[in-house]
Formats: C-alpha cells, structure tokens, sequence
C-alpha cells in the first residue's frame, strides 16, 4: 500500500534481465512443497487477485466509513483512532512527583555519571562516603538525576506503539493510494487524492517515528504523484485534470519536518523520532535500529531528485555510510540497535530479521534505482559476509 508498491514494479523489471542461474542462489533441486506450490495456475491466480481485491476493500471501505480522517480503524470498537492524547509523548512531564521520591540515594551513588567525591564524615568510620549537599558535585548529581529521570518517563509512559506512527494525518487513506491505482479503480483513487490534499496537514504537535513515517506516509505521497505524472501512464490516465503536484509539495514539508532527526546528530546516524511541529525531543530516547535508520535513502532519493534538492537524499547516504563505517572490524556484521548520539551498538546481535533486514533490502534497491555503484558493492559485500558468518548464527 505504500512506496514498496512502487519498488516492486522497478524491481521486477530489473529481474527479468537476469538470466535463471543468477536469481538461484541456493542452487538446490524443488522439493516437494515447492513443485505443487511454487507456482499459480492461470486460473487460480485471477481468483487470488479477486479475494485480494475483496480483503482490500473490506478494510478500505470499513476505514472510509467508520474512521476517516482519522488514522486508522480500531477494528474493535469499530471506530477510528489517532494519537493517544491521553498518553502524549510531549506531555509525561507534567504534574510529575519530585524526582527524590523516584530515584533513590543508592541509584545515584550508583549511575556511572554520578559518583561524588568520598568525604570523611564525623561519628562516621572512616571510610564511608556521604554525597554532599552544598557544592557542584551535588548541583551535578541534580541535573544528571533530572534528566535520567525524564528521560525514564518519557521513555516508560510513552505509547509509543501508536504514537510512533499514529500522526493525525488519515494513515490509512495515504497509505492505500498506490493500491487503488494498481487495482485500477480509477475514480475512488482520484477521490482519495482529492480528500488526502483536503484534509493531510502535517504541521502536528505529535511525536513520530522516522522510519515509520518515511516508508508509510512519505513514500506513499512520493509514488502517488509519480503513478500520476508518468508520461507512460502504467496505470491509465490517473491524474485528474486539476492536479498539479500537491502531494509533492505535501512530501516535500513532511521530509522537512524529519531533517531534525539527522540534523541533531553528531554521527550521522537520525534520531529514531521527532516531533512534526517542534523538532527534536528533548528526552527522546537515541537508540535505534540498524533497518530504521539505513531504509531511508529511496523515498529521500527519489525526492531529492524530484525537487532537484541534494539535502534530503545527502542525509540518508550520509546515515547509511555511518552505519557501514561501524560494522565489526572481524566479521564485517553490523549489530541490529545503536545509539545515534554516541555511534555506539547496543545490540550486538546481527542477522537477517527485525531491526536489520531492511537495511539490505535498501542497498540493492538503491541501487536498482539510482544506480550507485557504493550501494551494490556494501550490499554485495553484507551479502558475503551473511553467507560466510550467519550460517550457524553469529554476535558481533
């Protein structure tokens, strides 16, 4: 339902100029499963597309009734759903109880960041430390206390499963735009233009996930407008005669709103949320994962290139390099969290799943796209180093 649908095409195309051998890798004979399954009979295949299409505008109709504009259908309420405002990111800090209540002497003394010089105190043995009151040591120990202590907050009292994504901007609706221009419903597609032009803003005080928001919502507004100004018009004619690049402009202010996260970085790796209004968080957590902060450089490429502005795509190459630049110096595997202030991994654990996977996804399609020889020579060397390290598992 989103860019990937566009990828897809661009893929496919490149696939066919492959010869047999190249596209089997493993090289290994068809069991059985794969001789009866592997493969769709004419017929079975337009009955698939036509239970597909059925599924689609089960959940797309049901979203159009029940919930747009909001974000999405809560299926059981049967109602639709935004950002949890009672539960706001932005918000955890008020009406909070002092931080003395929560976080204990014995966590202070312990937090690497807070080790006061030891004293000797009377009618104490000799030895013992007490943290004193009065002096800068203290005034230090207050402010990491704080800040570790927001940080916990917002880190624990954030619904951040659907707050990540969830933005106050008919998800749903941005997000099936591709669909209903493949399947070829030409009319409800120009009217999802239409009502996604009418009511998408982007200027929200909402806390979002990059990633997330890049391959959902900016990308599905990139393809859309690409699916509509292609002079080849794969699909018909889907543009209608009123539209002249307003879902261009709507992904141009939303990548914009994104560029704090990669300019609040000192390593080039984004930080995995910001907010669409305000910037960068101020508590925001810093660990992310390897797929979240390398699967950017297509949607920003392509825009990029679109607007004939290098900033966007500079940025997520810039991500992509850091990230490579810091795999094990042994293996050459890249761990699958790290923290973008510090270039620092946190996950040690490579491999092929969640937190990783895209990232390699990301490389060949750029590739395909751009035709950047640096993306298929990191990609083919990751793809080596997978084959000659993941076999039997390997941590970094």
């Amino acid at each position: 339902m989103y860019f990937h649908t566009f990828h897809l095409f661009i893929t496919v195309a490149y696939l066919g100029t492959l010869t047999e051998e190249a596209l089997n890798i493993f090289k290994k004979p068809l069991d059985k499963l794969e001789l009866k399954y592997g493969f769709f009979p004419e017929q079975l295949r337009i009955q698939m597309l036509e239970e597909a299409k059925k599924m689609f505008y089960f959940g797309y109709d049901s979203y159009m009734e029940h919930a747009f504009p909001l974000d999405e259908l809560n299926p059981i309420k049967c109602s639709g759903r935004g950002p949890d405002y009672n539960n706001p990111s932005q918000d955890v800090f008020k009406n909070l109880p002092s931080t003395s209540a929560i976080v204990t002497p014995e966590a202070i003394r312990s937090h690497p960041k807070a080790q006061a010089r030891k004293v000797t105190s009377k009618g104490r043995p000799k030895g013992k430390s007490r943290i004193l009151t009065d002096t800068p040591e203290r005034q230090a120990l207050e402010a990491v206390k704080n800040k570790e202590y927001k940080r916990l907050v917002y880190d624990t009292h954030s619904n951040i499963n659907i707050n990540d994504i969830l933005g106050d901007y008919c998800l749903t609706l941005v997000d099936s735009l591709t669909t209903l221009a493949v399947i070829g419903n030409v009319s409800e597609f120009q009217h999802a233009v239409t009502q996604v032009i009418q009511h998408v803003n982007f200027d929200k005080d909402n806390i979002v996930q990059v990633f997330e928001v890049n391959i959902r919502v900016l990308g599905a507004l990139i393809s859309t407008h690409l699916l509509m100004t292609d002079p080849e018009q794969p699909f018909g004619n889907l543009s209608p005669p009123w539209y002249d690049g307003e879902l261009l402009h709507l992904a141009h202010d939303l990548a914009s709103r994104l560029l704090p996260a990669f300019e609040g970085s000192s390593t080039g790796i984004p930080y995995p949320r910001v907010n669409l209004r305000q910037g960068l968080p101020p508590y925001s957590a810093s660990e992310t994962c390897t797929a979240g902060a390398g699967s950017l450089v297509v949607e920003f490429g392509v825009l990029s290139r679109l607007l004939g502005d290098p900033v966007y795509e500079g940025y997520a190459r810039r991500a992509n390099k850091a990230l490579w630049n810091l795999r094990d110096n042994t293996t050459g595997l890249l761990g699958n969290t790290i923290d973008a202030s510090s270039g620092k991994w946190l996950g040690r654990l490579s491999g092929l799943g969640a937190g990783l996977d895209s990232f390699y996804e990301y490389l060949l399609k750029s590739y395909i796209l751009f035709g950047e020889h640096e993306d298929y020579e990191m990609f083919s060397e990751a793809y080596s180093k997978i084959k000659q390290y993941m076999r039997k598992g390997y941590a970094i």
